[in-house]
């Protein structure tokens, strides 16, 4: 219901807003795309399915959670403060790593993201002297 161009939900939303049709539709197509991505997460991880020792299932999860909030900060850009481009393209390949079966890319997406996560939150609050939010 959301996919361009066939969005009806998205352009009933954009007719009864007055705006622009496939703005709207693109802009939802971002807000879903984690939900169009979870069904292949659950072919590669049957963690998410529970299936599998204990470790595993808790491990996948985490890993996947972590995955899709890296994901969402990649496409809204924010994550505690606007986001650079810079800083959006390293949550997005945390995401994918984080995605993509296999512990090893889980971890490195993981190091990624704790950095590039823990450099922006410990910029949040940083201001010029003019008073105006600081681009990092």
């Amino acid at each position: 219901m959301v996919t361009p161009p066939v969005a009806v939900a998205a352009y009933a939303a954009a007719e009864i807003a007055e705006e622009d049709m496939l703005k709207i539709g693109w802009k939802a197509v971002k807000l879903c795309f984690i939900a169009f991505l979870i069904p292949f997460m659950f072919i590669h991880e049957p963690g998410l399915l529970m299936e599998g020792p204990w470790s595993t299932i808790i491990s996948e999860f985490i890993f996947a959670l972590i995955g899709v909030i890296a994901l969402g900060a990649s496409f809204q850009g924010w994550l505690f403060c606007p986001l650079n481009p810079w800083g959006r393209i390293a949550f997005f390949l945390a995401a994918i790593l984080m995605i993509i079966p296999g512990m090893m890319t889980n971890i490195a997406g993981f190091i990624i993201f704790s950095g590039v996560g823990a450099f922006f939150y410990m910029h949040k609050n940083r201001k010029l002297s003019t008073g105006t939010e600081a681009s990092i």
